[in-house]
């Protein structure tokens, strides 16, 4: 249990300290739940998603609507996927919330 706990705070040190490959901007809801439930960062908080290319598994800044960095993880899909999650909600195709960065695999700004 100890080990798992230091393995998590090694991981959001190093994501603390690493440059985002991109970004996705989130809606008041989902900033609200990063910041004061500690929760994942799921598909239906996204409003939109970087230009540039991230793969799975990159660090990515979160942003809210005003542009704030508030928090970096390690994206749990790249971009494109993302966008289509994103897509899929909007036209109704989609019932569940996926998860795009674990809270693990988070940290606040």
């Amino acid at each position: 249990r100890n080990r798992q706990r230091n393995d998590v705070r090694n991981r959001k040190s190093r994501i603390e300290v690493t440059n985002a490959q991109g970004w996705v901007e989130i809606d008041d809801g989902a900033k609200d739940a990063l910041i004061n439930s500690s929760s994942s960062l799921l598909d239906v908080g996204i409003k939109k998603v970087s230009k540039e290319h991230f793969n799975k598994g990159d660090i990515i800044s979160i942003r809210d609507m005003k542009g704030n960095e508030i928090a970096k993880g390690l994206s749990a899909h790249d971009e494109k996927e993302i966008l289509k999650q994103i897509k899929k909600k909007q036209t109704g195709m989609k019932k569940k919330a996926t998860v795009v960065v674990d809270r693990n695999n988070m940290t606040l700004v």
